[in-house]
């Protein structure tokens, strides 16, 4: 089990995550991690996870970031759909996927197993993020009320927020 987070800011105000960290810490008790990212259009995306790692044999970051920007963020185990080799991580192997692909929809829907995932596709400038069909991973989801609101991302549950549908994955332009 991993716990993730995302808080996305439109403002030059930024909102606090200190409510979500004891969750995200029971989560994953092997490491908690926290990344900044401003994107092109003056959006501030803030990525905070925790792991229990249970694949691989080197330990991972809680979040993957690859040499070009991408961000990943995943709660699952993948057992098919993509190839995950002996000794590796699977976190690290959908990485790869990802920003190799012309279509994270298509790579989304060929995982088998328990998942969620937040994505932030650098060089395009989109997050993409979603649950596995069955929904047997929260991800719940808070839009912004007001400009100086945030939009929230999360797999642990403060007041206020909408569980996301299994089987969906949504993209946000910036």
């Amino acid at each position: 089990m991993c716990g993730i987070l995302l808080v996305l800011d439109r403002s030059s105000k930024r909102h606090s995550t200190i409510n979500f960290r004891d969750g995200l810490a029971r989560r994953g008790p092997d490491q908690l991690d926290t990344l900044q990212v401003d994107s092109s259009s003056a959006t501030h995306l803030q990525f905070e996870a925790s792991t229990l790692q249970l694949r691989g044999s080197n330990k991972l970051p809680a979040i993957l970031q690859d040499g070009h920007g991408n961000v990943l963020l995943f709660n699952g185990e993948i057992f098919s759909g993509l190839e995950v080799p002996g000794g590796q991580n699977d976190r690290q192997c959908l990485l790869e996927a990802l920003a190799a692909c012309s279509s994270v929809t298509e790579v989304m829907q060929r995982i088998r197993g328990p998942w969620t995932f937040i994505y932030w596709a650098a060089q395009q400038q989109q997050l993409w993020f979603g649950c596995d069909a069955i929904g047997r991973r929260s991800l719940l989801m808070h839009a912004p009320v007001g400009q100086e609101d945030s939009f929230m991302l999360a797999s642990v549950q403060p007041d206020g927020q909408q569980t996301l549908p299994g089987s969906t994955q949504w993209q946000v332009p910036m």
